[in-house]
């Protein structure tokens, strides 16, 4: 199989979170977005990968201990599937892993892509529902959620989550939770404390301590 690459889409304001990204992810690429639209790192991020597989990563991620080989271990295990490592539905305490049908994708936290596919979806945002971005639909995750849909490709669910939400106000929508509560994983364990910003770890909780689990 290709060798996995791995891409964060990233702001200059949170240049510790990369940095502490790049300490437990070797080789990790970093797509600089001052476009203040999550869809514009995006399609950098699908440029930049090619016909290569590769995982997407956001800026605002908390890792769980010895990520890489968890990560690498999951993808060999499927390399050809689209697979989602952070979930925050209420499925993944009851059902765990799973198939998900392409309607219900959401979020880019932490997605592997199969070989090919980055080109694909690349081509296909090249309408204009994608490039005027004040359409309604030119989000990333829309994009995503439009091309698995039209391709009629299901996507798996990797349970328990492999990264979190950092209690970090929203670049798109700063009106989104300061703390992250909102956005977290379900299930989610042994996070990775190393190297991440002590202004955000001291701020992280899981969900499963708080009143919204």
């Amino acid at each position: 199989m290709t060798r996995v690459r791995f891409i964060v889409t990233a702001v200059k304001r949170r240049i510790a979170v990369v940095a502490y990204l790049k300490q437990h992810i070797p080789g990790l690429e970093v797509v600089w977005d001052s476009s203040g639209k999550c869809i514009g790192g995006y399609v950098k991020a699908l440029a930049q990968a090619g016909d290569d597989p590769f995982v997407l990563l956001e800026d605002d991620i908390l890792l769980t201990q010895d990520f890489y080989s968890k990560i690498t271990y999951e993808i060999a295990a499927r390399p050809n599937d689209v697979i989602q490592f952070h979930s925050r539905s209420g499925r993944d305490r009851l059902v765990g892993s799973r198939y998900n049908p392409p309607r219900q994708f959401l979020n880019h936290q932490c997605v592997y892509f199969p070989a090919g596919m980055a080109a694909k979806i690349l081509a296909f945002s090249k309408q204009d529902a994608y490039t005027d971005w004040a359409s309604p639909r030119s989000f990333s995750d829309v994009l995503t959620q439009d091309f698995l849909s039209q391709n009629r490709i299901r996507y798996w669910v990797s349970i328990p989550s492999l990264v979190d939400h950092l209690p970090d106000v929203s670049m798109v929508n700063a009106k989104r939770s300061k703390t992250g509560i909102k956005r977290q994983a379900r299930v989610f364990f042994d996070p990775e404390s190393q190297g991440c910003p002590k202004a955000l770890w001291d701020k992280w909780q899981p969900l499963t301590a708080t009143d919204n689990a």
